[in-house]
């Protein structure tokens, strides 16, 4: 990771130190940082945000869980009909040489 980036992950509070050197443009990476987390401190102290931001995160462990279960259905799907369209052969079949 470069170290002009900011990198926040949920579930993890939100802790570091900036050193700017000087530069005007090293002001706004302060403010950036000053914003987010008053953003964050907003959404985990009003009870309502909390409420959505957690209602929203439920969603989409249901809507992970219903991906990763549809594509285990699928591939099983697939394989069923693998299976169907080309059986597997039986000790008594002919088998052709060539």
């Amino acid at each position: 990771m470069e170290k002009d980036t900011f990198l926040v992950t949920g579930g993890r509070p939100l802790a570091g130190e900036l050193h700017p050197q000087g530069a005007k443009i090293e002001a706004l990476q302060i403010i950036a940082a000053v914003l987010l987390l008053l953003v964050v401190t907003l959404f985990r102290t009003n009870t309502r945000w909390s409420k959505l931001l957690q209602k929203k995160e439920l969603e989409w462990e249901i809507l992970r869980a219903n991906i990763h279960q549809e594509a285990e259905d699928n591939a099983a799907k697939q394989v069923l009909q693998v299976t169907q369209n080309n059986p597997i052969p039986s000790r008594d079949d002919q088998y052709t040489l060539y």
